[in-house]
């Protein structure tokens, strides 16, 4: 597919799917106006991806740091495809967790988006063209225990998109989101370790983040509401989305099995510690992880 000469903003585009994302739309011919929290790891994406890329340095849990990113979005040409891509998540019972933890979660992964788009949204409309697509996750469609505030935010995303979709495609913007279940990359690496992450996620087989970019492709070629990765976890999720007090009688089932799933992930990534962390008695340990 030749996105020769389009105009694309992807926010997190440093980590492991936002990177494997920058690539495949390089290698098309887009040109990319590139967000991260990280100077370092932007001047390292340029230096492998070359001059197709523009960086912006941006904490995209500081409202003042949003509000100046939003401020420069609504002064440049109309993007063509905008992928909202950053995301952070800090497992933990929601009565250990900080203020700190919750409000950033609900910046990265939610308000910041909202504020983004909103900002992109005032040059697309007049332009009446564009697509917006959103990596969300299967935790929108159901939620995990110590996922509370990981949770909101991604139901909320799925809310805004939904919402989205019926104002703007009278403009002719299209809107996308991307239901991923886990991915091969730091988050998912640091959820095997941390005490606090769910063994659900290790249910089912692993994607790399090349096939989310693919995924983005697809959505580019083909636009539509909602798709997800791998189907087969996204149709389940939204069937036990149907009947949530179902689900949790098959929790310790699932858990189980999830559990030799994160064994054998750990395993063969050669993570370290190799041991189930959730001997430990510690609950303090919180991760912090950005896609």
């Amino acid at each position: 597919m030749d996105l020769n000469g389009q105009r694309v903003l992807i926010t997190g585009a440093t980590g492991g799917i936002g990177e494997a994302i920058c690539k495949m739309l390089v290698e098309r011919g887009a040109l990319l106006t590139a967000i991260s929290s990280s100077t370092e790891r932007l001047e390292g994406l340029a230096a492998k991806l070359g001059t197709a890329i523009t960086p912006i340095v941006a904490d995209l849990s500081d409202a003042a740091s949003v509000e100046t990113l939003s401020q420069g979005l609504t002064q440049m040409e109309a993007f063509d495809y905008v992928v909202l891509n950053a995301g952070v998540v800090m497992p933990a019972p929601l009565a250990e967790a900080n203020t700190h933890d919750l409000d950033r979660q609900v910046s990265i992964n939610l308000s910041s988006n909202l504020h983004i788009i909103s900002a992109v949204l005032k040059r697309m409309i007049p332009a009446n063209r564009g697509h917006i697509i959103a990596t969300v996750s299967t935790g929108g469609l159901i939620a995990l225990e110590n996922y509370t505030a990981y949770s909101a935010t991604k139901f909320g995303m799925r809310g805004a998109l939904w919402s989205l979709h019926g104002e703007v495609k009278r403009h002719g913007i299209d809107v996308s989101g991307l239901y991923l279940s886990a991915i091969d990359t730091e988050m998912l690496h640091d959820e095997a370790r941390d005490p606090n992450g769910s063994p659900l996620n290790f249910m089912g087989s692993i994607t790399s983040p090349e096939k989310v970019a693919a995924k983005v492709l697809s959505v580019i070629k083909r636009p539509r509401l909602e798709a997800y990765l791998p189907y087969s976890d996204g149709l389940s999720a939204r069937l036990a989305a149907l009947k949530p007090s179902f689900v949790q009688r098959l929790l310790p089932a699932m858990n189980w099995l999830g559990e030799r799933g994160r064994r054998k992930f750990v395993a063969k990534s050669g993570l370290e510690p190799e041991i189930d962390l959730r001997d430990e008695a510690s609950t303090s340990s919180k991760t912090e992880v950005k896609l």
